[in-house]
This record gives C-alpha cells, structure tokens and sequence, in this order.
C-alpha cells in the first residue's frame, strides 16, 4: 500500500469522525476546567473526570442557548459533537447544550473549607501595619516560574535598595504544599519584613496547595505580615481570605511593599512641608502668645506707674500743708 501524507491522513480522520453519527450529536459528563471566556464571547475549557479530559468550545453563538453560565470547578453534562482539526488532528467537543449536574469535588471541597474557616473567624483582618519603608521580603514561590520574575523587576524597578530573598518551592502537584509551609515557617522565624506567597496562574486544580486548610491555618497565625499573591485574579483562594493583604497577581504584591522613588519624593515632600507647616504655625502662635504676654505687661506697668504716682503727690500734699 502506498504511503499517504500526513495531511491526508489527518483528512480522513476528520472526515470518519464527521460521518459518525454518535459523535455528531452526545453528552458528556464531566467537570468543567481550565474555563476561559476570550473577548469575542467563546468559552474555551476542559472536561475532565477521574482518569481523562478532553478541550471543548462553546462558541459566542451558542451561549445564549445554554442553560446556565458554566464555572470553574462545576459538574455539568455537555451537549454537542466531536470534532478534528485536520491541521493537527486534536480532537475539541463543540459545546451547545450545558447544564449543571452540581458542583465538582474541587470546588465543593473549596467551599466546605471556606465556610468552616470563616465561621471560625480566620477571614477576619489583624490590625497588623505593614511598614512604609520594609527593607527586607520573603518570597514563597517557584524558582522557575513567571511570578519571582514579575517581583523582582518590579521591586528592582521601583526600590532597589529592597532585599529579596527566595525560599524557592513547587507550587502544584506532589510536594507543593510541604514546600509552601516550609517556606512559611522558615520565613516566621526570621528578619523579613513582609512575606510575599504566590505563583503565576493556573487552572483551578493548578490552584489547589493554596486552598489547603493546614496553610491557611498557618498563614493567620503568623506574626509576620503576609500578602497573598496567586495570579487569578477572577477567583479568590482560601490564602487569599486569611493573609493580611490580598494581591491580584505577583506583580501588584511587588508594587503594595515597594514606594517607588517618585512616590517616595512625593512622600517626603509631604512630610517636610507637614513639618515645615506645624514649625511656622507654632512660631506663629508663639509670636501671638509673646504680643499678648506684651501687652499684658505694659498694663500692668502702667497702672503700677498711676497707682505710685497717686502716692507720691498724695504725700507731697500732706508735707506742703
């Protein structure tokens, strides 16, 4: 048999999965992940279960037909056909249809341990203060990823007399959350500042060493400032409740703990003319309080001078009679 071309395999493929007449109309159960919505109004995600997952549409088109807004994290059963791209053969399920079957484990789980925690009162803020002018930021965060970079061009950018020191960490999968609380601990017990803990984002479940209750836990008993920083800025995750401050992403944490030199100006303009202020009022006030204490003294003077005049001609009579 004579060899075919890719292109021309990936065409027949295509075109025995269009004639398949289960594949051009099924439902699917799955969960929703990886859920994005571009500007021009698709919904790009991945259904998933237990042990496979497939990358599935719903086109602009179609939305206003679905039953509900889908969410990250959310159970649901899929209408609409299978398809292959010829380029690359990849397999993507088109969305028409959605409706939810409940929650996902993931998210039902996220909200079980959000409830607990706030009823035991973690989610309220401390009257911690973070310093103006902090000299010295611990960072819980990958060595590799896209978050230590976005802080240290940040910070560098804007104050580089700010010492950063990385206790570097997974931040996903096997191992990440042992990290993180080691990186945590590590940071309690020395002379930073502030703490910064993140990563760039991620899809809900890369999201998870964040959502653990045993971090969450230890993030609000520490006496170190700690600002949550995971680059989602759409969802929130439990460190994000507990910590002191909250960031949308690495980079905005950087910004919160790092005055830039204009703003640092600015700040100590402020201030001088503050003081220069409270000076030149208090001169004034002094110079009032000098005028009255004058003119107070001068009456004085005055009336002693009468009352000693009056003597003196009072006895300048008696003698003269």
């Amino acid at each position: 048999m004579k060899a075919i071309k890719v292109r021309e395999l990936n065409k027949y493929i295509k075109k025995y999965v269009a004639m398949d007449y289960l594949l051009s109309n099924i439902d699917v159960e799955g969960e929703v992940s990886n859920l994005t919505k571009h500007s021009n109004g698709n919904y790009y995600l991945t259904l998933k279960d237990e042990t496979s997952s497939i990358r599935a549409v719903v086109y602009y088109t179609d939305v206003e037909n679905l039953e509900y807004e889908p969410f990250e994290g959310d159970s649901v059963i899929a209408g609409g056909a299978v398809a292959i791209f010829e380029k690359d053969a990849s397999v993507t399920f088109f969305i028409r249809k959605l409706r939810s079957k409940g929650s996902g484990n993931i998210k039902e789980a996220y909200e079980r341990l959000k409830e607990k925690l706030e009823a035991e009162g973690l989610f309220v803020k401390s009257d911690k203060r973070l310093k103006a002018f902090p000299q010295k930021v611990g960072v819980v965060t990958s060595k590799t990823g896209a978050a230590i970079q976005d802080i240290i061009n940040v910070i560098k950018r804007r104050n580089s007399a700010i010492d950063i020191i990385l206790f570097p960490t997974l931040v996903q999968g096997d191992g990440a959350v042992q990290n993180i609380m080691e990186g945590l601990k590590y940071f309690e017990h020395s002379d930073v500042d502030v703490v910064i803990v993140g990563r760039g984002g991620g899809s809900y479940e890369d999201l998870v060493a964040f959502n653990d209750e045993g971090i969450a836990r230890y993030i609000h008993s520490m006496s170190k400032i700690v600002i949550s920083a995971v680059g989602h800025e759409i969802d929130y995750v439990i460190s994000d409740f507990v910590a002191d401050f909250r960031a949308p992403t690495p980079s905005s944490a950087a910004e919160i703990i790092s005055l830039s030199k204009d703003e640092l100006k600015q700040h100590l303009d402020l201030s001088f003319n503050i003081i220069k202020n409270n000076i030149l009022e208090k001169i004034e006030q002094n110079k009032s309080n000098l005028l009255q204490e004058k003119i107070y003294l001068f009456g004085k003077c005055n009336e002693r001078c009468n009352f000693e005049r009056r003597e003196v001609n009072f006895i300048k009579r008696i003698l003269n009679s």
